[in-house]
C-alpha cells in the first residue's frame, strides 16, 4: 500500500489481518521481525512473505469452509441444535475462522475439529447469550483439555471419543439453549418514522433531484421537458429512500450472513430492475409525454442503481446528531467501565444497572439519558457523565428506573418532568432543570395526550 498517511481503517483492515495471518499460517515471529526490522530492504522481504501467508490464509479459509458446508449437508445435519465437523487435514490456524463462518450461516454453537498429533483439536464459537464454555463442561468426560470463555473456546480430545462427544454436545445444547437464541438478532437502536427524518437529509435528496433534473443524465435531458425531469428525478429520489429502507431491512432478515457491500450491490440491482419496469411501463402509457427509446431502459436501470447507492451513502454520511442538550458532560469515560456497584439511590429505591457505570461523584437519582454519536449521556441530580455504549443497551440497563423513552434518542425520569406542552401537533417535555426534549409520535400514548401545561401526576 503506497500511502503518505495511514488511517485507523488501514491498520484494522489492511495491516492487522496480515500480521494475524503470519501467526495462523506460519509463526508469529515473522510479524515481530517485520515490525522490529530497521533495514528497509529486509523489512520488504518480511512484508512480502507475510503477504503470501495472508493470501494462503484466504485460500485455506475459502476451501475449508466449503468442505465444512458439504460435510454438514452430506450428513444431513442442517437442522441440528449444534454444528460439529471434523476433517483430518484442516489447517489448525484457520479452524477458528471457519467456525465463525459456520456460526454466521447456521447460527448455532459450532465446533470445527482437525488432527493435532495423536489427538483432535477444535475451535468453538457460540451465539449470543449461550455459554459454550458451560456446555463443554457438561461434556467433560470426553474432553482431554479445554479453555475459553462464554462465546469461544478451544479443546482437545482423543479420536476415539469424537463421536461420543459430538452426540453429547448436541444433547447438552438441545436441552439448555433457548430456541429463540437460534434466531439471528438484528439490533436497532430505535425505529424512525418518516416524520422524524431530518430536514437536512430531505434537503440533500431535494438538492439531488434538482441537480439531476437540470442536468438530465442518461438521455433524460433530450427526451423529457424540464417539468417532466423534475417529476421523474424527484420520484426516483423519493422511491430510492423508500426502496432502500424496504430492501435493506428485508435483505438483513432474509440473508443475515451477507456482508454490507454485497447487500448494497444486491439491493441496488433489485431496486434498479423494479424501477426500470415501472418507468418503462409508465412510458408506455404516457407516450405522448415521454418518448423512451428501447436503449433508454438501460439508462434508467443505471440511474436507479446509482440513486439507490447514493441514498445508501447519504444515509451513512448525513446521519444527524439527535436533538437534545448541546452542553458536553464534564465527566467523560473512554469506555463503559465496571466500577463498584451502588446499592441504593434516593428514596431507598434499587439503582438501575446503568448507574454502576458512572463515576462515584455523579451517582444519584436519574434525570435523563440521551445518545449522541456513539456516546450515551447520563444526567443525574449530581452531575453528568458520558459512556461509550449503544443506546439500546443503556435502555436495557435502565430496568427498574421510574421513567420512559420519549424519543428515539431520549429517556427521561418521570420525577424530572416539569411540564408536557403541546406545540402544534407535537409534544415537548420540559424538564425541571430547564432542557426541553421532543416527543416522537409513537411515544405520545406513553406520556398521555392531556398533559398540556401540566406536570404528569398533578
Amino acid at each position: 500500500v503506497k500511502k503518505k498517511e495511514f488511517t485507523i481503517t488501514d491498520v484494522v483492515f489492511i495491516i492487522a489481518p496480515r500480521i494475524n495471518a503470519a501467526g495462523r499460517i506460519k509463526h508469529g515471529n515473522y510479524a515481530v521481525e517485520l515490525l522490529t526490522e530497521m533495514d528497509f530492504d529486509s523489512a520488504v522481504e518480511f512484508a512480502a512473505a507475510i503477504e503470501i501467508f495472508n493470501a494462503d490464509r484466504k485460500v485455506l479459509d475459502k476451501k475449508i469452509t466449503a468442505e465444512a458446508f458439504n460435510q454438514i449437508i452430506e450428513n444431513e445435519e442442517e437442522n441440528r441444535f449444534s454444528t460439529v465437523v471434523f476433517q483430518e487435514d484442516l489447517h489448525k490456524g484457520v479452524i477458528g475462522i471457519v467456525a465463525s463462518r459456520l456460526t454466521e450461516t447456521y447460527y448455532r454453537p459450532t465446533l470445527v475439529f482437525t488432527k493435532n498429533g495423536d489427538k483432535l483439536a477444535a475451535s468453538a464459537r457460540s451465539v449470543k447469550d449461550f455459554d459454550v464454555y458451560e456446555a463443554l463442561e457438561e461434556c467433560g468426560e470426553y474432553i482431554e483439555q479445554f479453555g475459553g470463555h462464554k462465546y469461544a473456546a478451544g479443546l482437545t480430545l482423543l479420536p476415539e471419543n469424537y463421536e461420543n462427544f459430538k452426540q453429547k454436545f448436541e444433547e447438552v445444547v438441545a436441552k439448555t439453549i433457548d430456541k429463540e437464541l437460534l434466531i439471528p438478532e438484528i439490533l436497532m437502536d430505535a425505529e424512525i418514522d418518516f416524520s422524524e427524518i431530518s430536514p437536512k437529509f430531505l434537503a440533500v435528496l431535494g438538492l439531488g433531484a434538482f441537480i439531476l433534473a437540470l442536468s438530465g443524465p442518461f438521455g433524460t435531458f433530450a427526451q423529457m421537458p424540464l417539468l417532466m425531469r423534475f417529476l421523474f428525478w424527484g420520484l426516483l429520489c423519493a422511491s430510492a429512500l423508500a426502496g432502500f429502507s424496504v430492501l435493506h431491512h428485508g435483505l438483513l432478515r432474509l440473508l443475515p450472513g451477507l456482508n454490507a457491500v454485497s447487500r448494497l450491490l444486491l439491493g441496488a440491482m433489485i431496486f434498479a430492475s423494479v424501477l426500470t419496469a415501472l418507468v418503462c411501463g409508465l412510458a408506455h402509457w404516457w407516450q405522448s409525454w415521454v418518448k423512451l427509446a428501447p436503449a433508454t431502459a438501460g439508462a434508467v436501470w443505471l440511474s436507479g442503481w446509482a440513486i439507490y447507492t447514493a441514498t445508501h451513502l447519504a444515509i451513512d454520511l448525513m446521519a444527524d446528531r439527535p436533538a437534545g442538550p448541546a452542553e458536553t458532560p464534564p465527566n467523560v469515560l473512554s469506555r463503559a467501565a465496571d466500577p463498584p456497584p451502588i446499592d441504593l439511590v434516593a428514596g431507598d429505591v434499587a439503582a438501575p444497572r446503568l448507574l454502576d457505570r458512572v463515576p462515584d461523584d455523579v451517582r444519584g437519582p436519574l434525570v435523563r439519558v440521551s445518545v449522541r454519536d456513539h456516546y450515551v449521556d447520563v444526567w443525574t441530580e449530581q452531575g453528568s457523565a458520558q459512556l461509550l455504549m449503544r443506546f439500546v443497551d443503556a435502555l436495557n440497563e435502565l430496568e427498574g428506573a421510574d421513567g420512559l423513552q420519549v424519543h428515539r434518542s431520549h429517556w427521561v425520569a418521570r420525577r424530572a418532568i416539569a411540564q408536557v406542552q403541546r406545540r402544534g401537533g407535537n409534544l415537548v417535555v420540559v424538564l425541571k432543570d430547564g432542557p426541553e426534549v421532543p416527543v416522537s409520535r409513537r411515544f405520545h400514548a406513553a406520556l398521555g395526550a392531556t398533559f398540556d401545561g401540566q406536570a404528569p401526576g398533578e
